[in-house]
């Protein structure tokens, strides 16, 4: 049992490794990339099986033929990307045209009268061609009466329709039905471009049994933009700089292309579709004993899946959390020495309104502007910073420690007493040892202090033991700084 299903899993595999390769073969066969997004795209209609412009004898809706030399010589003169749409009608491509859908289309009638009437506008001329009248019998001018073209034509229509006195013109699917229509008598004859009659000529004579006449000659071939459009002189220019030998040369390559298809071509150029499907139907069978398997599989990536989701939502949620308390520390803290702020200070203040055991503590730096002017602003900041450090390091970690203002630093002391002042004094004398070690380091300085103690009169406004505070600070600075006092 375990070799069968060693067997079919490595069958399985082979199977799907045999599929995606011959996939990536036709996406690659199909698809061209834009080598450069940036650059401006322009998007090409062309008439789709109308050879030698596009031939038809190739897998459709592949751009081959002459049009497929116009939009490279495009892309690299012009330095655009292209995005070609096949089109099988062609009065569908020039109402494409008309309303922005597309940019430029080909192949067009080249008569500036009839350019003119539809509101687009031709370039240089690529290519000119006959038109030949394909009929019955002998030719006899008197004989003809109606004219017929065929649906997928871009000269015949619209010849007849501006140049010709034969108005009563009927459009046929294809040249079968029109050489039904002439040996039924319905029409006298069928107008068709010389190009396209090269291409049919040994089927017209030994099928239809149909003669030819030149109708009209050198009927020019050309792109049209509409009148708006603003890469006309661009796809002109391009057009222009290209020479009547070697556009005449492409167009005579198009059509041996087209000639020398044959049915090997056709196989060849199918081939990936057949082996797919040979490929597809063995992996049917194989899959057919596989049903436990990839039954087990399906179930293990289903959980495995319902994991990663998990975790990915965990992981969202852990991100968000950790951004909103990076967002919340930065709005309460001071950003230089991560010391609660002036906000978060007096938020304190009111958390401790009912606390009657709490002191306040002002801290303010001696002279402190005379260590920016003399020592620059950097070694100030050093000197805050260091200040806030031993201030810190030297009270409970329970307590509130802040700055509020430049200089300026306050101590909220819980569960404390005017009784224990020795405890709030020991530390003012820390803070004073901490600054001393470093003060080979940095400029000497020396702090006013100010202390204020709960009491009936702060209760039911915190803020007033602050300034009670703040009011012996002063008392201190008045008095030669570098101290401190209690409030009484």
């Amino acid at each position: 049992m375990q070799d069968l299903k060693q067997i079919i899993i490595k069958s399985i595999v082979y199977c799907v490794c045999v599929m995606s390769f011959l996939a990536g073969i036709f996406i690659c066969s199909e698809v061209k990339a834009a080598e450069n997004t940036n650059q401006p795209t322009l998007r090409v209609g062309y008439l789709d099986e109308y050879d030698p412009y596009s031939n038809f004898k190739h897998k459709k809706h592949v751009m081959s033929g002459f049009v497929k030399f116009l939009v490279f010589r495009m892309e690299k003169d012009a330095g655009v990307t292209t995005k070609c749409r096949p089109y099988l009608n062609n009065q569908q491509m020039l109402n494409d045209l008309k309303t922005g859908k597309i940019d430029v289309v080909f192949p067009v009638y080249g008569d500036k009268d009839w350019a003119k009437r539809n509101g687009i506008v031709l370039t240089k001329p690529v290519d000119k061609s006959d038109l030949l009248l394909l009929h019955k019998g002998t030719y006899r001018p008197e004989l003809l009466k109606k004219l017929g073209y065929l649906d997928k034509s871009i000269f015949e229509k619209e010849y007849l329709d501006t140049n010709s006195s034969y108005r009563a013109n009927i459009s046929f699917p294809d040249i079968v039905f029109a050489a039904d229509a002439i040996n039924e008598g319905v029409v006298s004859g069928v107008i068709v471009q010389a190009t396209q009659y090269n291409v049919l000529e040994k089927y017209l004579h030994e099928s239809l049994k149909l003669n030819k006449k030149v109708f009209a000659k050198d009927i020019e071939v050309c792109l049209a933009l509409s009148e708006k459009s603003p890469y006309f002189l661009m796809v002109n220019k391009v057009i222009s700089g290209i020479s009547e030998e070697e556009l005449k040369r492409e167009i005579i390559r198009a059509s041996n292309d087209s000639s020398q298809f044959t049915w090997k071509d056709f196989i060849i150029e199918h081939f990936v579709e057949f082996t797919c499907l040979i490929v597809a139907f063995i992996f049917l069978l194989i899959s057919g004993f596989a049903i436990f398997y990839q039954a087990s599989r399906k179930t293990a990536a289903v959980l495995l899946e319902s994991k990663i989701k998990a975790e990915e939502v965990l992981a969202k949620e852990t991100h968000l959390r950790q951004a909103l308390e990076k967002a919340m520390f930065k709005a309460e803290h001071d950003s230089m020495t991560g010391l609660l702020n002036k906000g978060s200070f007096e938020s304190a203040l009111e958390v401790h309104k009912t606390n009657p055991n709490m002191a306040c503590i002002v801290v303010d730096i001696d002279r402190f502007k005379d260590v920016n002017d003399n020592y620059g602003h950097d070694i100030g900041d050093q000197v805050i910073k260091a200040v806030a450090h031993a201030i810190k390091k030297s009270f409970r970690d329970s307590d509130d420690v802040a700055r509020i203002g430049g200089d300026e630093f306050a101590v909220i002391m819980k569960d404390i007493t005017s009784e224990q002042r020795d405890i709030i004094i020991s530390r003012i004398k820390n803070v004073r040892d901490i600054l001393e070690r470093i003060s080979n380091e940095l400029p000497r300085v020396t702090l006013s202090v100010g202390i204020a103690f709960a009491d009936e009169e702060t209760k039911d406004n915190p803020k007033e033991i602050f300034l009670h505070a703040d009011s012996v600070l002063y008392e201190v600075k008045d008095s030669g700084r570098d101290g401190f006092i209690f409030f009484n």
